[in-house]
């Protein structure tokens, strides 16, 4: 799926929920760092791949990124290599928070021992 701006991405995101995220860093209405964050701040999305595409290259940026929560960089001009790789590698970690998941394990602290009762993961001793 594509879209023309940050906020029509983020709808788009909402109504697809696909299983990795490329955004542009730099898109009208709102950046990839805003969509980044709604996607990261919410708790039934949190864990959805995002890569963030872009020009910039200062420190700051890439700073503002993972504190955005993105999972990866990819530098324009994008390498098609480059980006199979990455995309490779973070849809391999989601696919270990899914199985995390359905063995009842905490997606979030795997290896950890909490368990799931219900909806809500407790510390098991």
């Amino acid at each position: 799926m594509t879209a023309p701006d940050g906020e029509a991405a983020l709808a788009e995101f909402r109504r697809g929920q696909p299983d990795l995220l490329l955004l542009d860093v730099k898109m009208p209405r709102m950046t990839g760092f805003e969509v980044c964050r709604h996607i990261k701040g919410d708790a039934d999305t949190r864990l959805v791949p995002v890569i963030l595409i872009t020009a910039l290259t200062a420190t700051e940026d890439r700073l503002a990124g993972i504190e955005a929560g993105a999972d990866d960089f990819l530098t324009k001009p994008v390498d098609r290599g480059a980006t199979a790789g990455a995309s490779a590698v973070v849809a391999q970690a989601e696919g270990l928070h899914r199985r995390a998941r359905a063995r009842g394990i905490c997606p979030v602290c795997v290896g950890s021992q909490h368990r799931r009762e219900g909806s809500v993961y407790r510390r098991t001793l």
